[in-house]
């Protein structure tokens, strides 16, 4: 897979566009190492209403997530009510091919803040499950001939914006729409670009309209003394100590922060990607997130994935790295699988007198085939 040379950003700046999930903090959770979590539930429509004194507007679930919407964006958020992993709902993010794009409309992403979050500093050890859903039309990413693989859609980012500006995110999960592969870097002198330990590696393969498990156990560090682990399907795929962060001296975003979505920066019209990928009938880049956990040090993959996988065991040391070959244990079921018959999706959008705006589903009954417009962002600038 190709992987985009990401730019540096500026993290929220005025002219930013976001969706934020602020996480809440759970105080009947049934693990004390879970600090956050969220299935989109409790969502019927999201309806935005204005924060007093600003001109941002903000969505309160039923599970005391707070989302907040800053303006400027094309899209809206929405939720599937079709797929889900152990819940009645997820996000699903559609970013369209078709059209001008630039660093608004390249995207759809939810920023998850708070503990574990934002803010993240050197030294610090969180984990990170989430669930991730390809449409099951989903077409393969064009072909980069210069790379001879496919450009990649980034679903996952842990980013931290530094100065000197360094060109992206340090770790990310990515996929051309075949196979999933993450990429991890980090620098101890912004000033003399990253370290030597960077690296991407492959994942399994990508298996369109069903659940992916991904966990992650993360101890930030810049020179190469934190770790990264990575679970699949509770199968370990990367255990190793590297550079994943920047100082937090260097920081203009205090610390690194997490994100999820749908970032196609391919669709950029600097980049000549597009017309291939229209040609092909790849008109969208669809995908679902559900179950997002955030823990603290004290957690573990068997605390924060569905329930079914077994993850396998931290080693006794670091070192490994998947060999392509061991099997992959499934991931986990649907809860809608059963009701699933093909239709058509489409998204409605609604404005109050009073100024609000929600979005809801409109004639749905597609449980297979989820074509769901999301909120994109732009951080300054491409990240």
């Amino acid at each position: 897979m190709a992987v985009h040379p990401h730019r540096a950003i500026r993290r929220l700046s005025a002219t930013s566009l976001a969706l934020l999930l602020i996480s809440p903090l759970w105080a009947g959770r049934a693990d004390a190492a879970t600090i956050s979590a969220d299935n989109f539930d409790g969502i019927d429509t999201m309806t935005w209403a204005p924060i007093p004194g600003s001109s941002l507007t903000q969505y309160t679930d039923g599970e005391g997530g707070r989302l907040i919407l800053l303006p400027g964006s094309p899209y809206l958020p929405t939720v599937n009510k079709q797929a889900a992993v152990d819940g009645s709902q997820s996000m699903c993010v559609s970013v369209g091919v078709p059209g001008t794009h630039d660093t608004h409309s390249d995207r759809g992403e939810v920023q998850i803040t708070g503990t574990g979050g934002d803010h993240i500093q050197v030294g610090k050890e969180y984990w990170y499950s989430f669930n991730v859903r390809p449409d099951p039309h989903l077409k393969p990413n064009p072909v980069d001939p210069s790379r001879n693989s496919r450009v990649t859609d980034v679903v996952f980012q842990i980013h931290n914006t530094t100065s000197p500006a360094l060109d992206g995110p340090p770790m990310v999960l990515q996929t051309d729409g075949l196979t999933w592969g993450f990429g991890v870097r980090g620098s101890s002198d912004p000033a003399r670009g990253y370290n030597a330990d960077r690296q991407t590696f492959p994942l399994g393969p990508v298996h369109l309209g069903a659940w992916t498990n991904f966990v992650l156990d993360v101890k930030f560090n810049t020179n190469g003394q934190g770790w990264l682990r990575v679970w699949e399907n509770g199968t370990l795929m990367f255990d190793k100590q590297v550079s994943n962060t920047y100082p937090d001296a260097n920081s203009t975003s205090r610390g690194a922060f997490a994100k999820l979505g749908v970032y196609a920066w391919w669709l950029q019209s600097i980049y000549p990607f597009q017309t291939a990928a229209l040609a092909d009938g790849n008109t969208a880049r669809d995908y679902c997130h559900d179950r997002i956990r955030v823990g603290d040090a004290g957690s573990s993959c068997q605390a924060l994935v569905p329930a079914g996988i077994q993850c396998d065991p931290v080693p006794a040391n670091h070192g490994y790295q998947w060999n392509g070959s061991t099997p992959i244990k499934a991931g986990p079921p649907d809860t809608h699988a059963q009701l699933r018959a093909p239709a058509t999706r489409r998204t409605a959008t609604t404005t109050a007198g009073d100024g609000r705006t929600s979005s809801t589903d409109a004639g749905v009954r597609d449980v297979g085939t989820t074509r769901v417009v999301a909120f994109g962002w732009k951080d300054g600038v491409a990240t």
